[in-house]
């Protein structure tokens, strides 16, 4: 994803009840729990391969070896349970002409619980963003 941050500011957006900020290492079973919780209608670049990856240790170096930047996925995590449940964000130039997609997954274990209409994107400063 492109876009380097400025050194020493990370993006991080904060509701009510969900922090969105830049993903940690010991974090990174999360998304592989996502990717194993997503349907066979995903393209397959984008679901656990035949061969279980990505692993954890494959996502730890990822999370590891890509700063954070001013376009890309974010860490959901709950304030009140201090809790990763998920990620959203903006991804680059898959858009109408090139413009960057909003894009979020939560995990299905915290699907129904008002997260996404409520607290990413209903009142959030996500809201903000995307309208600017």
């Amino acid at each position: 994803m492109g876009g380097a941050a400025t050194p020493g500011r990370e993006v991080t957006l904060e509701t009510g009840r969900l922090l969105l900020r830049h993903w940690r290492v010991a974090e990174a079973a999360v998304p592989r729990e996502l990717w194993t919780e997503r349907d066979p209608r995903v393209p397959p670049h984008r679901r656990i391969d035949a061969d279980g990856h990505p692993t954890v240790a494959e996502l730890e170096d990822w999370i590891r070896n890509n700063p954070p930047s001013s376009i890309g996925l974010l860490a959901v995590e709950r304030k009140a349970a201090r809790d990763v449940i998920g990620y959203c964000g903006l991804i680059d130039g898959r858009g109408p002409e090139g413009e960057p997609e909003l894009a979020f997954e939560p995990l299905r274990r915290v699907w129904g619980q008002g997260i996404r209409d409520r607290g990413l994107v209903g009142g959030s400063g996500l809201g903000a963003v995307v309208r600017v």
